[in-house]
């Protein structure tokens, strides 16, 4: 799901990023057999420190290298 989420960002001048539905919706359609929120999923990756937002509800990995990592395994 986290490879999902890289290639679904889109460039801009502030990095990658993808609105917080968008990637909401990534999660519940990776893991839709879980049953999982795809909200509180996201909620946990940033939890974790895997994703950050931005005060316009995007949603970026914070460390542009490893953005770079994921999006080095193809697309899902």
């Amino acid at each position: 799901m986290v490879v999902q989420l890289a290639h679904g960002m889109a460039t801009s001048e502030h990095g990658h990023a993808m609105a917080w539905n968008d990637a909401a919706a990534v999660a519940e359609r990776t893991l839709n057999s879980r049953l999982e929120d795809g909200h509180v999923v996201v909620e946990m990756l940033m939890d974790k420190g895997i994703l950050n937002m931005r005060d316009n509800s995007e949603v970026f990995f914070p460390t542009p290298s490893f953005h770079s990592y994921m999006t080095s395994f193809p697309a899902p």
